[in-house]
């Protein structure tokens, strides 16, 4: 019970400030980014509306076994994309 409970309450912080975030006028938000070619502003409201859906998930459903995977999924997406940049920064191009 309680690590439903700390992971959703843990996903309800940084999903509004993704978005709220995204809504500033620094010119990187308008950079495409590195994997999926679409701008930061436009990737990070989306990246934050997914951990609130998913903190929501968690909070408000009984869930035994889907909540557990969507935050597995979750942070294995999350090192996936860092896996990915990092290697975009040190040359190899052809990873997708």
């Amino acid at each position: 019970m309680q690590f439903i409970v700390y992971s959703g309450l843990v996903l309800l912080n940084p999903g509004p400030g993704k978005a709220w975030r995204a809504s500033g006028s620094a010119s990187v938000l308008d950079g495409a980014a590195t994997i999926f070619r679409v701008p930061f502003r436009q990737l990070m409201v989306g990246v934050g509306c997914l951990e609130l859906f998913i903190a929501f998930f968690r909070l408000f459903t009984n869930e035994k076994q889907l909540g557990p995977l969507a935050i597995a999924s979750l942070g294995t997406s999350f090192v996936g994309y860092s896996f990915c940049v990092g290697f975009t920064w040190l040359g190899c191009r052809n990873l997708l």
